[in-house]
């Protein structure tokens, strides 16, 4: 089994002033995975679709942030790599408040087919 480890150095300031439903991110997932413009079934390119998604986001004034999951290989040079034999992983983020708690849903159609908590997403 693998270890998790956050880095708060790496961070952005997360704020819990900002944060929608889970209905509203789950209407967010639903456009991005019927988008034409993404191309879901190509695993690889994840930055960019995750910038794409920022971008889009950003311009819409939603709040966001991107998660990042790299493997212990490349970190350290130890044993683990992600699926696909990956060195890291990027998706954007997006803020839902679930019983008065924030949580981190998880845009990425290419792994998923629904939102997706961070602790989720951390276990590619």
């Amino acid at each position: 089994m693998s270890k998790t480890v956050f880095d708060s150095n790496l961070s952005d300031e997360i704020t819990e002033d900002f944060f929608m439903s889970k209905e509203q991110a789950d209407n967010l997932f639903d456009y991005f995975k019927t988008s034409s413009i993404f191309l879901w079934k190509d695993i690889h390119n994840c930055e960019d679709r995750a910038e794409a998604i920022a971008l889009l986001l950003t311009h819409w004034n939603i709040p966001h942030y991107k998660g990042w999951v790299f493997s212990g290989f490349f970190l350290k040079n130890q044993p683990g790599s992600l699926v696909n034999w990956w060195n890291y992983h990027v998706a954007t983020a997006l803020p839902v408040k679930e019983n008065n708690t924030i949580v981190y849903y998880v845009i990425d159609p290419a792994h998923f087919n629904e939102g997706h908590s961070m602790q989720s997403f951390m276990k590619l």
